[in-house]
């Protein structure tokens, strides 16, 4: 699934994200994320998006996946805000996409929150955007689990041989069907499968 998350982290949070040495989830193993994702779950304000497989398949022809990804961080501004009541001044995003875009993207929406700070590598300068990028990765690793238990199969990530080999053996074992409920189907290595 796409996993998105928008949090806050204060004063008083920054010794425990000290303890937890809190820095890019691209540079923490998956069994750290596991850890360190559910105590930042139990203790900072946050708001998570999660589209699933479907759901993706069923809007990416209409949505890129910058826009998807635009669309699911207002999203989870809009429901962070309601959580807390207000949102910090500053705000951040890992910048994905230029900001104009980003504005555009999420135009049509009812309700935009704006005055965003967009910057490359967000991840690795502020401690919300980290521990936002955490619990987005811990999510997917839970929604990782729940499939793998669902299908009774162990998914390979990435982009392999050993990846098409997994999408053929689903195939086999599910049906072509079932491929929309487990991965992207624009991806070549579906579409190949697919055929």
């Amino acid at each position: 699934p796409v996993c998105v998350c928008a949090c806050i982290v204060q004063e008083k949070d920054k010794e425990l994200l000290h303890q937890l040495r809190i820095n890019d989830s691209k540079q923490i193993k998956d069994e750290d994320i596991r850890r360190i994702g559910k105590q930042l779950i139990q203790t900072l304000p946050y708001s998570l998006c999660i589209l699933d497989n479907k759901k993706y398949n069923q809007i990416h022809d209409e949505n890129n996946m910058n826009m998807i990804k635009a669309k699911l961080h207002n999203q989870c501004y809009i429901h962070l805000e309601k959580k807390c009541g207000k949102l910090p001044a500053f705000k951040v995003i890992d910048q994905f996409t230029p900001e104009r875009s980003y504005y555009q993207y999420v135009s049509d929406q009812p309700t935009v929150i704006g005055n965003i700070h967009f910057e490359t590598k967000a991840e690795s300068k502020y401690d919300a955007v980290a521990c936002a990028s955490i619990i987005a990765r811990y999510a997917f690793l839970q929604a990782w689990d729940e499939m793998e238990k669902k299908y009774n199969m162990t998914f390979v990530k990435g982009a392999s041989s050993k990846v098409d080999e997994c999408i053929i053996e689903f195939v086999k074992l599910y049906g072509k069907d079932e491929l929309q409920n487990v991965a992207k189907l624009h991806f070549q290595n579906t579409k190949k499968a697919r055929i």
